[in-house]
């Protein structure tokens, strides 16, 4: 059975914050659970009685701890990881953004999402945008399908 060594001191404002997360009906059941934990910890609870009340393991119980502890209540929100964007996305973002620089070839004067993966004539699906305010709207589309249109 183990125990944290050094107990979790909570004030009262987070206290108050993680009583009302555990308690909600409008957040994620997750966000609850964390909550709950840590308001276990600070009880002083050993982690096979957190395990038990709140149908959890070990492993979760000290990470949330241990995010708990380094950044407070900002910690307690989940980080996905995400996968890293791949060599083809920087391809891909460079030949978007030359052809949206020119006009397009069939003398329009805005490039819609269509005529731009027509003229670009990629087959994958990948994000594109990367958050840049400054780049043309169509640039900023935040998923699009580029398809050989033939």
């Amino acid at each position: 059975m183990f125990s944290s060594t050094s107990p979790i001191v909570l004030c009262e404002a987070e206290c108050k914050e993680l009583q009302a997360r555990s308690r909600s009906r409008t957040l994620r059941a997750e966000d609850g659970k964390r909550a709950r934990v840590i308001l276990l910890l600070a009880d002083g609870l050993s982690y096979a009685a957190i395990e038990n009340k709140v149908d959890c393991s070990q492993r979760f119980i000290k990470c949330w701890r241990a995010r708990f502890l380094s950044d407070r209540l900002q910690g307690l929100y989940a980080r996905h990881q995400g996968r890293k964007p791949g060599l083809e996305v920087d391809k891909l973002e460079a030949r978007i953004l030359s052809a949206t620089r020119q006009r397009p070839p069939d003398g329009s004067t805005h490039w819609s999402c269509r005529k731009l993966a027509r003229h670009v004539s990629s087959t994958s699906t990948v994000p594109v945008s990367r958050g840049d305010s400054t780049l043309p709207i169509a640039a900023r589309i935040r998923w699009v399908r580029y398809q050989a249109v033939l």
